[in-house]
């Protein structure tokens, strides 16, 4: 990779990073972000109860940063994804896909041969459960059928690409793809087996404190407002602890609803 391109792509990760932090507070900030009607009917309350939780700061506190755990994770990995795709564009001509499952199409050489690769990009190894996998190999099967099928005669290559984590000991799958992890997707991008470590330089150039202080600020008025409606609807009469069972009638008659 020459410097300029190395630039750029540094320069797209900084501006990627900061509007990750813009849209995890615009997330946030938003008006049904977190509420009692959609939280607490997916939530487990004998967990909640068995950890100790009395409450409703608590429960509050917990079930909130759970969503910011989520939203952020969400948030992220769309911008991961783009960079990669930025990455690949610039240094080997590739492009996003339009195919079902697909993220990424691109093209390698091997002994003088033209590979095309399409790639479904995930953030970290364990992205899904195994319905989830068969459903990433069925859509790169469909869009391999299609290439063949539209008079493409050059060799597929099958990738599933994943932004971090330890790379595979054997990343040849049974299936007919590859699982490429971190260091390994990240080389297979860049042609650079040191970029996965060189991309923090320019994530974490762009870190304010001002940014930090407004996601904690933001955080902290979802939680007032939810430890106010909890203590509304699930307290005892007479006292402030939760009351699960009353947890537990919501849930029953959130089901009935549904």
């Amino acid at each position: 990779m020459d410097d300029k391109t190395r630039k750029e792509i540094e320069a797209f990760i900084r501006k990627e990073c900061e509007q990750f932090r813009a849209k995890l507070l615009a997330k946030i900030r938003s008006s049904g972000w977190i509420e009692i009607k959609t939280v607490i009917p997916t939530k487990n309350p004998y967990m909640y109860a068995a950890l100790g939780i009395r409450n409703p700061r608590d429960l509050a506190e917990d079930l909130t940063m759970d969503k910011f755990s989520s939203s952020k994770e969400t948030i992220f990995g769309d911008l991961i994804e783009r960079v990669a795709i930025n990455a690949d564009q610039k240094i080997h001509g590739g492009d996003k896909s339009a195919a079902e499952g697909i993220d990424l199409e691109t093209k390698r050489q091997k002994n003088g041969h033209s590979i095309k690769c399409l790639v479904a990009i995930k953030s970290g190894p364990n992205w899904g459960n195994s319905s989830q996998v068969k459903k990433m190999i069925t859509d790169m099967r469909a869009a391999s059928v299609k290439l063949r099928t539209s008079g493409h005669k050059e060799e597929i290559r099958l990738i599933n690409g994943c932004c971090y984590g330890r790379p595979e000991k054997n990343p040849h799958k049974p299936k007919g793809y590859e699982k490429l992890v971190g260091r390994a997707f990240w080389e297979f991008i860049t042609d650079e087996s040191s970029f996965y470590k060189d991309m923090i330089v320019p994530i974490q150039g762009v870190h304010t404190e001002k940014a930090g202080g407004e996601i904690k600020k933001a955080l902290g008025k979802k939680i007032d407002q939810l430890e106010t409606e909890i203590a509304r609807k699930f307290t005892h009469e007479k006292s402030d602890e939760l009351d699960y069972q009353l947890i537990l009638k919501y849930q029953e008659a959130s089901r009935k609803k549904s």
